[in-house]
């Protein structure tokens, strides 16, 4: 068996960034409060890998996430079997639309998911857990509990699909369905008394066979609570490189808003406007729709944060550079700096010298000016995805809205990059 190495890292212990090979496990930024999984139930989690995606894995120590999923087990799948998994996030899946649940101890509920592929999941595998929870307790002593994800599509074949998305339901079972045959054998048990079954020697072997198998069902948690079920209403996919779906009301009018990134789209209605991520009209729209509002407040940050872009982007590590240093670097490369970054200093100054307003400036401002002090102000969760991913100069956000993508960009950027990255999280972290 091959033995894997991972890194839990203790929030008070202070991390100092090692100038390459940055690792943001080892700095307790991802991959942090996970399940352990060895043993038996590796093994069992092994088995239901090969008999329900084919992998054969040779590891019998890693961990999990409340959903199943494997940092470890991730990057190994991804090696070993690259021409079905193009990310390590994406071997419980089969196709983007065919999504798996591997559970196999009640106590993963509480680990945090490494890679989110939707904005509904934290909600809809936590629901599982809670709502489940007896039956998993019961079931997970001796068997490991999986189950897909059924939203009544089989397969994502254009972008335009992942608007069919609205009621998604979970059912977990076993390898050898037990949930199943136990439910079936408490139907039975049920109808015992209506008409002549009591008597009937075919019904009655029916209950035997099964009490064999699954033994007396009332002396379990086992109850027919599948599926869980969960509504979609506005959200975000990370398929198709990125989707967002968001219904809005203006003066009683209500639309579906589309967002996608560079993606061919065949069918139009009416009712749904389609944007591209980058099209520079979709900011107003979001402030049309109040979805998203300005804070001036973030001027200071906004300038802190092209800085170190700019600097960056000329090859300079800025982690450990003093003051008085990045003050010298920024005066030396001020004909690199964007317009936006002088527009932002104009506003600053405008604002706190006299009595003018925002809105009396807005017009003024580039759509990259603007965009750098838009903010969600509802659907945080799917508008700051976007937000993240239009302007990945504010880490913190980046990470939290939009983390799949920084981290499959994260291993191609230059190590100047990646430190700074990991120093702006772990300040994040630190309440900095």
């Amino acid at each position: 068996m091959q033995i894997i190495i991972y890194y839990s890292v203790p929030h008070e212990k202070k991390m100092r960034i090692p100038k390459k090979n940055i690792d943001l496990e080892k700095l307790g930024l991802i991959n942090q409060g996970l399940f352990e999984v060895d043993g038996i139930l590796a093994q069992r989690y092994n088995d239901a890998i090969k008999r329900i995606f084919g992998y054969d894995i040779d590891i019998d120590s890693f961990r999990i996430d409340k959903r199943g999923l494997s940092p470890e087990l991730g990057l190994y799948v991804m090696k070993k079997y690259p021409e079905d998994n193009e990310y390590p996030d994406s071997y419980l899946n089969m196709h983007s639309a065919n999504r798996f649940m591997l559970v196999v101890s009640p106590d993963q509920r509480d680990s945090p998911l490494i890679a989110p592929q939707t904005s509904y999941d934290d909600e809809i595998f936590s629901n599982v857990h809670h709502k489940a929870r007896m039956l998993i307790q019961d079931v997970a002593q001796d068997e490991i509990l999986f189950g897909e994800l059924k939203n009544g599509i089989s397969i994502f074949e254009q972008v335009e699909d992942v608007m069919q998305l609205k009621n998604i339901g979970i059912t977990l079972d076993t390898l050898d369905d037990t949930v199943a045959k136990t439910l079936r054998l408490i139907n039975l048990g049920n109808g015992l008394s209506e008409g002549d079954n009591a008597l009937d020697a075919s019904y009655i072997k029916q209950m035997a066979d099964l009490v064999k198998i699954v033994g007396d069902p009332r002396k379990g948690n086992i109850s027919a609570i599948f599926p869980v079920e969960y509504t979609v209403q506005n959200f975000y996919v990370e398929f198709f490189n990125g989707a967002h779906y968001l219904k809005v009301k203006k003066r009683g009018q209500i639309k579906s808003l589309f967002v996608t990134d560079n993606q061919p789209f065949k069918w139009e209605a009416e009712e749904v406007s389609r944007y591209d991520l980058h099209d520079t009209n979709l900011l107003d729209v979001l402030h049309d729709y109040k979805l998203v509002r300005y804070d001036t407040n973030l001027i200071s940050q906004r300038l802190a944060e092209i800085e170190a872009d700019v600097l960056l982007n000329t090859g300079v590590d800025v982690v450990d550079l003093s003051d008085y240093e990045m003050r010298k670097l920024i005066v030396r490369n001020a004909s690199n700096f964007p317009n936006s970054y002088r527009q932002l200093r104009d506003v600053d100054r405008i604002l706190s010298q006299t009595s003018a307003k925002f809105s009396d400036l807005e017009s003024e401002l580039s759509y990259e000016s603007r965009l750098k002090l838009s903010i969600a102000k509802s659907d945080e969760n799917v508008v700051n995805h976007m937000l993240a991913e239009l302007d990945p100069t504010d880490i913190a956000r980046y990470f939290q809205s939009n983390r799949a993508h920084l981290l499959r960009s994260f291993q191609h950027m230059p190590a100047n990059r990646q430190r700074y990255i990991a120093q702006q999280l772990l300040n994040h972290k630190e309440g900095k």
